[in-house]
């Protein structure tokens, strides 16, 4: 009877702690374990599994930030835009320095084109210690498109970092330093991307930009080349590489590649303006006229067509014609008409109109707002209606600025010898038209003038 008993009471005991057993370990994977199941279908692209895994976890542990995250991560993926945002808010509710749930519900925010709180929310992350390249350039991206320069580049440079060889974000950086006016900076990012591997079109165009405003023209058509040989009808690169080729005197290339923007765009009235002024500056003032009045015959609006041809038409002598065409400038222009105004008082002085001329032109400086900086054309301005005096006037010919931009010396040198021709001393004027030519800046309108006044003489 005792051992019966005692086999009974082992039997009993062995139950006993079944039982307790089963009350204290839950049957299954914990809510840990769910989730590296989910983690693992989610790596294999298995979502709708992946999902009911994240959700299994959250039955055994409601408030697990890690589960919600990663299962708006994969709602995103689906694009349950929606359902990922709750994820994230509802894990961030539980765990607010949760960096990882603020960087993809910025992301989120950002395809929803909620750029502010995308932003913000990026800012968030970075803060608690979450600093991938990618989110440092999204982030930057965003700053870009809102005119926040200083801030993408910030963020561009957190993600070269990170990334020092990241052929876009050195691209994306030097945009920025280009708009701040930071060249040399944009230039050597554009190299850094060039060096790991980003030639694309857009890039080596952007580049060729930089590198022309710089003055660097032979850098510059280079870099266009590049875009072209990548896309060949790229106009934009077509186009500045024009530029660039008038600006080093090249205008028989300059003339090719307008001709071939021509041809891509057969009704584009600033290609025929653009290549009409090439015609100017080679001489060649017949195919100028031609190109000037088929820009005016495309686009009748077109105020910089009317103001081109306005000059072609005072080199020809055509002084009734040029103020027609300054005037119908001053009708489409509101923006800064000190040139216009100042070619309007040339032509009419031309006319024998110049004690009218000089009244309108002493009420258009009075009614204008004076600059903080004199511009040349202020300069200018006071000459032609007696503020400042020739000895002055001269002196910025002479100049630091002038030195370093010989545009200023031709202007300077033109509008004396005028001034000097419209008194009747032909001697000093053609002295002074013979510097202003000196100054070797071919494609000024100033040195067009003098050359024409010049001729005449």
């Amino acid at each position: 009877m005792r051992v019966r008993a005692t086999m009974w009471g082992l039997a009993a005991t062995v139950l006993m702690l079944a039982i307790v057993g089963l009350v204290l370990s839950p049957r299954g994977p914990s809510a840990d374990e769910w989730v590296d199941r989910a983690l693992a279908k989610q790596k294999n692209k298995d979502f709708a599994g992946a999902i009911a895994d994240y959700d299994r976890a959250l039955t055994r542990k409601a408030r697990h930030p890690i589960a919600l995250t990663n299962r708006g991560e994969v709602r995103q993926i689906q694009g349950d835009l929606a359902g990922s945002i709750a994820d994230y808010d509802q894990a961030l509710e539980i765990d607010p320095k949760h960096g990882l749930a603020y960087m993809l519900r910025a992301d989120v925010r950002r395809l929803k084109g909620e750029y502010e709180a995308a932003i913000a929310d990026y800012a968030k992350g970075f803060q608690n210690g979450v600093r991938y390249p990618e989110a440092y350039k999204n982030s930057g991206l965003l700053k870009q498109a809102r005119n926040d320069v200083d801030g993408a580049i910030a963020d561009y440079d957190n993600a070269l970092k990170f990334d020092a060889k990241s052929g876009v974000v050195h691209a994306l950086r030097a945009q920025q330093r280009q708009v701040k006016g930071d060249l040399e900076g944009a230039v050597a990012d554009y190299e850094r991307a060039f060096e790991f591997g980003l030639r694309k079109a857009v890039v080596s165009y952007n580049s060729g930009l930089a590198r022309h405003a710089m003055g660097r023209y032979a850098a510059a058509i280079s870099d266009y080349d590049w875009a072209l040989a990548l896309d060949p009808n790229y106009i934009a690169a077509l186009g500045n590489r024009a530029v660039a080729k008038r600006d080093s005197g090249d205008f028989d290339g300059a003339i090719s590649d307008y001709d071939r923007v021509i041809d891509l765009a057969p009704n584009s009235a600033v290609a025929y303006n653009s290549r009409g002024a090439v015609q100017q500056a080679r001489g060649a003032l017949a195919e100028a006229r031609r190109d000037h009045d088929r820009a005016v015959e495309i686009d009748s609006k077109y105020a910089l067509g009317y103001m081109d041809r306005g000059i072609l038409r005072y080199q020809q002598k055509d002084w009734a014609g040029a103020l027609a065409d300054f005037r119908r400038t001053l009708d489409l222009s509101g923006e800064d008409v000190d040139q216009v105004q100042i070619c309007v008082w040339l032509a009419r002085s031309r006319l024998g109109e110049r004690a009218a001329a000089d009244t309108d032109l002493k009420a258009f400086l009075a009614q204008r707002a004076a600059r903080v900086t004199p511009a040349l054309a202020d300069q200018v301005l006071a000459f032609l209606t007696g503020d400042l005096n020739e000895s002055g006037f001269i002196a910025i010919a002479t100049s630091a600025e002038a030195a370093k931009d010989r545009s200023r010396a031709c202007a300077v040198w033109f509008f004396t010898g005028v001034r000097r021709l419209l008194a009747g001393d032909t001697t000093a004027a053609r002295e002074y038209f013979q510097k202003g030519l000196a100054a070797d800046t071919p494609t000024s309108m100033e040195h067009w003038f003098a050359r024409s006044e010049l001729g005449a003489l």
